[in-house]
């Protein structure tokens, strides 16, 4: 019986103690832009409300804390915006020179999303690119570029509508 209760007891603790890690985070990152002795701070998007702030040691930097609930997040440099991120729990990578992170899945979906609306906007650039190199009129060339813009436009209306509905519920 005392090897039962003390499973028991080992089980519960360890159950405690992966509730309280689920809402745990840890941000790690680095910046050209961050030196020693910088304060750096995290603020909320929606409240701009200040929730922790560290003072770097050099250029790589670590955020260590807990959150009730996925929100998004700023990282400032004084008054210079670092980035922005979604704060969840988890590991989290900031890429401050690439504008992303990754590491969670709200900063993991986001960054495919983003990867995905950058290779739509390079090929849009591509196509128009070409028409331009075209002989053809500048009436023409403003005419096909406003037609690709169309369905560029359109395209994207679509993509975020697809986004939309696959995550609406998360």
């Amino acid at each position: 019986m005392k090897h039962l209760s003390l499973a028991l007891c080992v089980a519960l603790a360890a159950i405690v103690a992966g509730c309280g890690g689920a809402k745990s985070y840890k941000i790690t990152g680095v910046s050209a832009d961050v030196a020693a002795g910088d304060t750096l701070r995290l603020f909320d998007y929606d409240t701009d409300e200040e929730i922790t702030s560290i003072v770097a040691t050099d250029s790589a930097f670590t955020f260590e804390g807990e959150t009730e609930a996925a929100r998004i997040a700023v990282l400032k440099k004084g008054a210079k915006r670092l980035s922005v991120f979604f704060l969840e729990p988890g590991e989290i990578a900031l890429n401050i020179g690439e504008h992303h992170a990754t590491g969670t899945p709200l900063n993991d979906k986001d960054k495919e999303l983003t990867d995905q609306v950058i290779a739509m906007t390079n090929h849009y650039g591509q196509i128009s690119d070409s028409i331009k190199a075209l002989e053809l009129s500048d009436d023409v060339i403003v005419a096909k570029i406003d037609s690709l813009q169309g369905v560029m436009d359109e395209t994207f209306t679509a993509f975020n509508r697809k986004v939309f509905e696959e995550n609406k519920d998360n």
